[in-house]
């Protein structure tokens, strides 16, 4: 038989505990942790403190050890239930606190609503008040941003043809609009500049396949640049739950679900782009996919009302070379 003050005063120690290990009282379990991570993609690449820890090692770790059993821990453990789901826990299984920052409810349908026009009518995105939303915002960002000076050199790769032979500046540069198709940022026929910030993270955007080699040029931007940055979780000049929660969605970085014509997951973010350039940046700064690998992301838009535009002024390839 349960004893039930020593089940209630588990559990008040159990969340004293936990408060004061993790600075929160939110956690996912193994139950939800997936679909959290789809749905707030920039969460698991933007916040390094997004990790998980063992309920044993928690129990180990605490002064529950002091008062209560193993086996009482394994038995009263599953009377705590998960803040995100609320499905039960089990003493051996993992949870993945998180201090959140942002309100998880406060846009969910809006973006729920954003992701269904996308797939419907996409050209009747701005109708929605959520998009006009986000390009006020956008605007807004525009006045407090001063340009980037590029002190770094950027990567881009391409998977090397079957004749192993390099690729020269041109075949590495921007794509041509008329060889340009759908990208995250990009319309079909508009040919930006993809660049990355580590040539790990710019082999893997190309999906090479590891065991071969790549091309790669190392690029030297030669101006300042006015971006929009999509990776400053901690530190955006206007604090905005917007902002966040748009950086925090999965908006940004859905992966497409096919390589055909069909993509309407990058609807979104070419919306994103568009607002972007309207308000005056030149480009985007957004988190890979593969941010583990520790780099960023960066799109540089081509004007096409510029007649005057040459990317020849915007940047130079230092080098061409082999990469295993």
């Amino acid at each position: 038989m349960v004893d039930l003050i020593r089940l209630d005063c588990f559990i008040e120690l159990f969340w004293h505990y936990f408060e004061k290990w993790f600075d929160t009282d939110f956690f996912l379990c193994e139950s939800c942790v997936d679909d959290f991570q789809i749905k707030w993609a920039g969460i698991n690449l933007l916040d390094e403190q997004f990790l998980s820890t063992s309920l044993d090692s928690f129990y180990s770790g605490s002064h529950l050890v002091d008062v209560y059993s193993f086996s009482e821990f394994k038995g009263f453990v599953e009377e705590i239930t998960c803040p995100y789901c609320g499905s039960s826990l089990k003493s051996n299984s993992y949870i993945w606190p998180y201090i959140l920052t942002i309100d998880l409810g406060e846009f969910s349908e809006e973006i729920n609503d954003i992701a269904e026009i996308a797939k419907k009518t996409p050209f009747m995105l701005l109708s929605h008040p959520f998009a006009e939303k986000i390009y006020e915002l956008i605007k807004e960002i525009s006045k407090e941003t001063s340009e980037l000076i590029f002190d770094f050199n950027l990567y881009r790769c391409r998977k090397l043809a079957e004749t192993g032979s390099l690729y020269s500046c041109d075949e590495l540069g921007a794509v041509p609009d008329n060889k340009a198709t759908e990208g995250r940022f990009n319309h079909t026929g508009y040919g930006f500049l993809y660049v990355a910030t580590t040539e790990d993270v710019s082999c893997s955007e190309v999906r090479s396949n590891e065991k071969y080699p790549v091309c790669m040029a190392e690029i030297n931007f030669l101006k300042p640049l006015k971006i929009l940055d999509l990776t400053d979780l901690e530190g955006c000049k206007l604090d905005n739950e917007l902002y966040k929660t748009l950086i925090c969605s999965s908006l940004i970085y859905n992966t497409p679900k096919s390589r055909e014509w069909d993509r309407p997951e990058y609807v979104f973010t070419r919306f994103l782009a568009d607002c972007a350039l309207c308000a005056g940046f030149q480009g985007i700064k957004y988190r890979s996919r593969y941010g583990r690998k520790g780099g960023d992301n960066f799109v540089i838009f081509k004007d096409k009302t510029d007649i005057n535009f040459q990317w020849k002024s915007i940047y130079e390839i230092e080098r061409i070379y082999l990469k295993e």
